[in-house]
């Protein structure tokens, strides 16, 4: 009885033990090596061109068109949830109508894809889609931008030379707002915010019809767009911001073409740009993946290490100041890969590649917990009853020997 006791109590502890382990394993920051990528797990359904997000620390990738060998271009309606800490996907209520090439941004617990002829929104708690009202503009979106609570969406031109469009969409209302166009002709333009401000980077026309690289910075409520400053670069097509809060603040610019395609067949991509420029091939023999950084204290670049796996149109955030770049297509077929990049200067922590814990794994291990502690309750229990038991029978015999020794 003691052996089985004493084997309880230990596997009881050693249960304990493990559960302790589970919730508070993670990789130090001595363990992350800074300007690095590493292969986490596939998204469920390879595709590009598709609409990302982070909130709460996960990663929302939904829509976008899957490509294959051979198969024209399809527009999905996909909608699935990725987790860092845990390394898993979830897949989440699909998009009532596919979609591709719309803008993505979360305000107030929901998830707006914003199209140039549609507008979903998916809430998260709820998990359910819901159809609101478009912007009134036939050009397509550049991107979609939350600063101080409000939801800014750039548009692309199909003239230049009128500049982008700009619109602040009210969601309580469901109404849009025109707002001032960029001041300046743009061929190539990316959007991000830093520091709860709109900047837009790309080609500008200046006053002597020289064409400059620049930033432009929007102030929302003023309305008016300023010069930021002159950049020695153009930006890319994708631009992250880290924090500083994990990483010193700067800019990253992953680039995802190599120099093993001779030509990349436009046509097939369905892009909305390449379209109305009637551009239906492009040429990138003499470019290759690279990862730029920009100091926009310092005004300097530095050279990062390239992007592992080459493609277009993949999707790129950053949670919690990692870098992650999904999907994507290359060769003429979409991807499912996701890789993860460390900033310079990295110093938060990791969960730990080898023992994540899920909400499965977390339910399992509570179970066998709660089922260690019952069986050393009942044993517990059994031990001092037999105990008592045996007490009771102890003084009866001796009772019973007393009244045969007097008879």
């Amino acid at each position: 009885m003691k052996k089985a006791l004493i084997s309880i109590m230990l596997l009881f502890i050693l249960s304990s033990g493990l559960f302790t382990a589970v919730l508070n394993s993670s990789v130090s920051a001595t363990d992350i090596v800074e300007n690095s990528w590493n292969t986490k797990a596939p998204m469920n359904y390879p595709r590009h061109n598709f609409g990302i997000v982070t909130v709460g620390g996960k990663i929302y990738a939904i829509g976008g068109d899957q490509l294959s060998p051979m198969v024209s271009v399809t527009r999905v309606d996909f909608n699935e949830r990725y987790d860092p800490k845990t390394n898993k996907w979830t897949i989440l209520e699909p998009m009532p109508t596919p979609s591709m090439g719309f803008s993505t941004v979360a305000n107030d617990g929901k998830i707006y894809c914003i199209g140039r002829e549609l507008t979903q929104v998916y809430d998260i708690a709820a998990n359910k889609w819901s159809t609101k009202t478009s912007y009134p503009s036939s050009n397509a979106p550049i991107g979609a931008h939350v600063v101080d609570g409000k939801i800014f969406v750039i548009l692309s031109s199909i003239n230049p030379s009128d500049g982008c469009e700009v619109y602040l969409y009210d969601h309580v209302s469901d109404s849009w707002t025109a707002k001032n166009r960029l001041p300046n002709e743009a061929l190539i333009v990316t959007s991000f915010v830093m520091d709860k401000k709109l900047i837009v980077t790309g080609i500008f026309k200046a006053p002597n019809d020289a064409m400059d690289a620049k930033a432009l910075v929007y102030d929302p409520n003023a309305d008016k767009w300023s010069e930021w400053q002159t950049i020695s670069k153009l930006f890319g097509s994708s631009v992250v911001v880290t924090s500083g809060i994990y990483a010193p603040q700067k800019l990253y610019i992953p680039q995802t073409l190599n120099r093993t395609a001779q030509y990349i067949d436009l046509a097939a991509l369905d892009i909305d740009i390449f379209s109305q420029y009637n551009m239906t091939e492009i040429n990138i023999t003499e470019l290759s993946t690279y990862t730029e950084v920009y100091d926009p204290v310092s005004n300097t670049w530095v050279n990062g290490t390239g992007v592992p796996t080459s493609r277009m149109t993949p999707g790129i955030v950053v949670v919690d100041d990692v870098l992650y770049i999904i999907g994507g297509v290359n060769h003429g077929e979409s991807l499912t890969v996701n890789e993860q990049y460390i900033p310079f200067g990295y110093h938060g922590t990791l969960p730990s590649a080898w023992f994540s814990l899920d909400n499965t794994q977390l339910l399992a291990t509570l179970a066998v917990t709660a089922i260690v502690i019952v069986m050393v309750v009942l044993l517990l229990f059994l031990f001092f009853f037999r105990k008592k038991e045996k007490q009771v029978k102890n003084d009866l015999d001796n009772s019973s020997n007393s009244s045969t020794e007097l008879t």
